[in-house]
């Protein structure tokens, strides 16, 4: 036995110097790769992370607020000229169209005119054409007081010569007699004034606006035509570029006009349609920061007011909308709103 122990510490060879070293270095060689890989991830990984915080960054200074309501305008115009007569002409358009249905008054030297009996207006593009020879009957221009001796105008003017009847309390009174009457106005001027409570009235025809007579009408456009709201930026020393394009046709739309300066894109969208680049203004609101110019800077505000006369079918009652809004190298702004039942003239949507 103590032969054999003797032959196996004989047989056994240790570790030398030089294979101590070689593992050594293997293992060092092994960690120095294994660190550059963890080093290099972590790098990269801080670069990617840094990079995104820089974007996010950016995004947050181009983006724009809500300051206030979201304001919807139904357009209207009172007392828009159509033009002034000249005894023949018939035909005369509004400047703005469509007309909705049912809103207009038309009138002739202030006196109001009836639709289907003096006019009829195409509401697609409001043109009202007046009716040439249309006989009135039982038309009332007054009542007698005993004091008062002219009565009209008539509703319609001027009137044909000689066609007038002209009745207190329905018994015919006789021109160049009782009365005379002017007729490029329907005016009635009565030698003897009419008793107290005696109804004065006139059957005529009536014939297109005279010269010289003044052509007014008040109307509605139908459905939403503006939307305005006012902005600002959330961050300090951030701001939005506001430059405008002129919507040289006004159509409604930026996305034909060339060349263009806007930066910030403003689109519509609804359950019928999506209109990309509308037209759009602005107006500052409040304090000026540095110099009055198309820059949105902090703390200064602007009220935008975008144009929805190239939507079609309009916006109208209870008609539930977006309009995005997309800054040059900002974060998108959302606005949805509805709305209400029953569209006025100026709507807060809230």
């Amino acid at each position: 036995m103590q032969t054999r122990l003797s032959t196996l510490r004989k047989d056994s060879a240790g570790i030398t110097g030089l294979e101590t070293a070689i593992i050594m270095i293997a293992f060092i060689v092994v960690a120095s790769v294994f660190a550059y890989s963890v080093l290099s991830a972590g790098i990269l990984s801080s670069s990617q992370g840094r990079a995104a915080v820089y974007v996010g960054i950016k995004a947050a200074g181009g983006a724009m607020e809500i300051k206030g309501s979201v304001i919807a305008k139904s357009l209207s115009y009172t007392g828009e000229s159509l033009g002034t007569g000249d005894g023949s002409t018939t035909l005369f358009t509004t400047a703005n169209n469509p007309v909705a249905t049912g809103s207009e008054t038309v009138y002739l030297a202030g006196s109001p005119q009836s639709r289907d009996t003096n006019y009829t207006i195409t509401n697609s593009t409001g043109a009202v054409t007046f009716i040439s020879s249309t006989v009135v009957t039982g038309e009332s221009i007054g009542t007698g007081d005993g004091a008062t001796l002219i009565f009209g105008p008539t509703a319609s003017a001027p009137i044909v010569a000689d066609s007038q009847t002209v009745y207190l309390d329905a018994a015919a009174q006789t021109e160049g007699v009782d009365y005379s009457i002017v007729d490029a106005t329907g005016v009635v001027t009565f030698g003897v004034a009419p008793g107290g409570a005696v109804a004065v009235t006139i059957d005529y025809t009536s014939v297109p606006p005279a010269t010289g007579v003044a052509i007014t009408i008040d109307y509605e456009q139908g459905g939403v035509n503006e939307v305005m709201f006012t902005v600002g930026v959330p961050l300090k020393g951030s701001s939005i570029d506001l430059t405008i394009t002129t919507d040289s046709n006004a159509d409604g739309l930026l996305s034909d006009e060339s060349p263009k300066s806007h930066r910030t894109i403003i689109s519509y969208i609804d359950e019928n349609q999506r209109v990309p680049d509308l037209a759009w203004t602005w107006t500052q609101s409040g304090r000026v920061v540095g110099t009055r110019d198309s820059i949105l800077d902090w703390g200064e505000k602007m009220t935008i007011t975008v144009k929805l006369t190239a939507l079609s079918p309009v916006l109208a009652e209870e008609g539930r909308f977006t309009l995005e809004i997309v800054p040059e190298g900002g974060s998108t702004l959302h606005i949805n709103r509805k709305i209400p039942t029953l569209i006025d003239a100026i709507m807060d949507l809230k």
